[in-house]
């Protein structure tokens, strides 16, 4: 898939106007079985959404490896936020913990900035009631008041191009979406001991 050309914006139309259902079983017979977040639901109904998924897969917190954790805006979430677009979906797996905040209003405001086209995750987001108002499709585990850097985080990563795949060292990520063209690419990282 690295070599995947961009989906264009009129595919992305006409993938908007598909039940998600179709498209889940035409994934599936070509071979793509596993092309959907599990448990994540709409924050409010009525919400649509289609883009290429920018992807982020956060990692148990690791004490040995804290010094290596970029920080601020240089940490793999805001990296990630900021290749979002009017036709890009931040898509984050969060490990299925669905208890735990992925991020909220703070960090999705930049998101609301940028236009983003939406964000689908397996964990928990935090201020409901904020996000609604951004105006981009939410679709999460669950909502929750319980912040989540402390359980886990973005895996000490960099961003390269828009269009490679997803890795931390956790192992080689897996292709989530079906218009997924633009990636993160963190780091590998192993333990030495």
């Amino acid at each position: 898939m690295p070599d995947a050309k961009p989906i264009s914006s009129e595919t992305l139309e006409v993938l908007r106007k598909i039940p998600t259902q179709t498209l889940i079983d035409g994934l599936w017979v070509m071979g793509w079985p596993m092309s959907f977040i599990h448990g994540a639901k709409p924050l409010q109904a009525g919400q649509h959404m289609a883009g290429r998924a920018v992807t982020l897969r956060f990692v148990p917190h690791r004490p040995d490896l804290v010094a290596d954790k970029p920080k601020g805006d240089q940490s793999a979430e805001y990296v990630a936020i900021e290749l979002c677009g009017p036709e890009e979906v931040l898509v984050i797996d969060a490990m299925g913990w669905e208890y735990s905040s992925i991020g909220g209003d703070i960090k999705f405001l930049r998101m609301m900035q940028l236009k983003a086209g939406g964000l689908v995750t397996d964990g928990a987001a935090r201020d409901s009631n904020t996000l609604k108002g951004y105006g981009f499709p939410v679709y999460a585990a669950n909502t929750t008041a319980k912040q989540g850097p402390a359980e886990f985080w973005g895996g000490p990563g960099r961003s390269t191009t828009p269009y490679n795949a997803v890795e931390s060292w956790c192992g080689r990520g897996t292709p989530w979406w079906a218009t997924m063209t633009a990636r993160l690419w963190c780091r590998q990282r192993r333990s030495t001991r």
